[in-house]
């Protein structure tokens, strides 16, 4: 074959199609070692940067731990332990009770709750337990704020001596204690102090100045009552005394002691009058039979009749106000004279009633203020206590403990969400 003859196709298209597939494969190859070595510098990268995050998650968790769980822990510890003032508690028991036998309404029947007036003068002790005036009354009985603010107590649980009355009857509220049962209407008092001598001596003064304010109660009722009944009874003297008078003046008036006995005795006379003059009627028509008209005896008949008929309608004429001719015109009519005394007599009866009610009334109150309505009936009477119960060094710690940790442990899910974010 000559230089100058070409090859078929068919021969050279193998070797084209294997030099472009070649081609291909090694830009392919080139590609993906370029994209390798950015994705390996990346993970260098962020794998450095990782590292870096979770060093400073880890000192952060560290340093968290000892200021929230350890360093409160030691404190609490170290103070409640070494530092903290023991404190003891004197504890009383009482109730307020009536001297009146009890009358139970339907609420205590249904639920056992003793009465209001009970539970209201219960609820009014403890109010007085925990008011400025007790503070005030223990700081003039006692010295309150030297008790609670000697030099010896620990800084913390101290009494701050300058400090207004306000916060001193707060800082007693603190150190006191009590608790109502309902259904028998027990009080149970507590109050702490730092030292056993003044923790009964303040218990003894708190009780001694609840029975004076129970009894001061007592008495104030007592004189209430009493002035009352006192004012009632006066005015009701004065009433019957005015209706005595009122009467009196009355019979001076009408000239008679009682119009109704009079007007009975008139009425009895009268009644009498009626009769004889019957029987002499029956004398006259019986001799007209047989003697005349004209005769002497018939004569005197008539005459002691007609004066007997005058002499009844003189009497029926002071009885009513219809006047007999016979009739003087400054004669009393006794129907008159019955209204003026009926009404004065009932005035009197009534002022006499009322009298006899309020001297009653006040007989009763007198007798009563001589009793003791209301008192508080101690039956656990404070005493020195031997141990003190606050602190607890175990316990105080091991709250201050669970709190730090709790804390500790939500500051620590906190961060974890912050850490979960960035990554």
């Amino acid at each position: 074959m000559s230089d100058n003859e070409v090859s078929p196709p068919d021969e050279r298209a193998p070797a084209v199609r294997r030099a472009e597939l070649m081609s291909r494969s090694l830009a392919e190859t080139a590609r993906r070692l370029k994209m390798s070595k950015r994705s390996r510098r990346a993970f260098g990268t962020g794998s450095i940067r990782m590292r870096r995050h979770a060093r400073l998650f880890r000192m952060v968790f560290l340093v968290s731990f000892g200021l929230l769980v350890v360093a409160p822990t030691v404190v609490a510890g170290v103070y409640f332990g070494f530092i903290a003032t023991p404190q003891y508690v004197a504890e009383a028991k009482f109730a307020v009770r009536t001297g009146e036998l009890p009358k139970i309404d339907g609420v205590g029947a249904l639920t056992g709750i003793p009465l209001a007036k009970i539970a209201q003068d219960t609820q009014v002790v403890t109010s007085y337990m925990e008011s400025r005036a007790l503070v005030e009354a223990l700081e003039e009985r006692l010295g309150l704020r030297n008790l609670y603010g000697a030099d010896d107590i620990d800084w913390f649980s101290r009494l701050n001596r300058e400090k207004p009355i306000e916060k001193v009857v707060d800082y007693w509220v603190s150190k006191t204690h009590f608790n109502i049962q309902l259904q028998s209407g027990i009080v149970d008092f507590t109050v702490r102090a730092f030292s056993p001598e003044d923790a009964k001596r303040i218990a003894d003064a708190v009780i001694e100045l609840s029975e004076a304010l129970v009894n001061d109660m007592n008495g104030r009722m007592m004189r209430a009552t009493v002035a009352d009944a006192e004012r009632e009874f006066e005015r009701s003297a004065e009433r019957l005394s005015r209706a005595r008078i009122e009467f009196q003046k009355v019979r001076n008036t009408e000239g008679t002691l009682d119009a109704g006995q009079q007007g009975k005795a008139l009425a009895d006379l009268i009644t009498a009058l009626q009769g004889e003059r019957l029987r002499l009627q029956q004398e006259y028509e019986t001799q007209r039979k047989y003697v005349s008209a004209s005769a002497p005896q018939m004569r005197t008949l008539t005459a002691r009749l007609n004066a007997m008929a005058d002499q009844i309608a003189e009497l029926e004429a002071r009885l009513t106000t219809q006047r007999a001719s016979t009739t003087a015109p400054n004669d009393k009519v006794l129907s008159e004279s019955l209204t003026k005394f009926a009404q004065q007599d009932l005035e009197r009866r009534i002022a006499e009633r009322h009298y006899a009610t309020a001297a009653a009334a006040l007989e009763v109150a007198r007798i009563t203020s001589e009793r003791q309505l209301v008192y508080l009936a101690t039956f656990v009477r404070p005493s020195v206590p031997q141990d003190s119960r606050y602190p607890r060094p175990i316990l105080f710690t091991a709250l201050a403990l669970g709190g730090g940790f709790v804390v500790w442990a939500a500051f620590c899910g906190a961060i974890s969400l912050v850490r979960n974010h960035m990554a």
